[in-house]
């Protein structure tokens, strides 16, 4: 089964494939359980925000207004 992030399984996975340090590496992520996952494991986290969940949920109220 493969793993997804959160999951501290993904991080340990690429680092193993691409001989990243945890430590030397600067972590970035728009999803804040992900971004505390890769400071868990060692990685230099940053938060990005954005707005691309507000989008989806206008996205998925005008598709429903269609189908109706």
């Amino acid at each position: 089964m493969r793993k997804e992030k959160p999951s501290i399984e993904i991080y340990e996975e690429m680092t193993q494939q691409t001989g990243l340090n945890p430590a030397t590496t600067l972590y970035f992520d728009d999803r804040a359980e992900n971004a505390e996952a890769g400071k868990r494991f060692g990685f230099q986290s940053v938060l990005v925000k954005t707005n691309h969940l507000e989008e989806h949920q206008e996205w998925q109220e005008i598709n429903k207004n269609i189908k109706e």
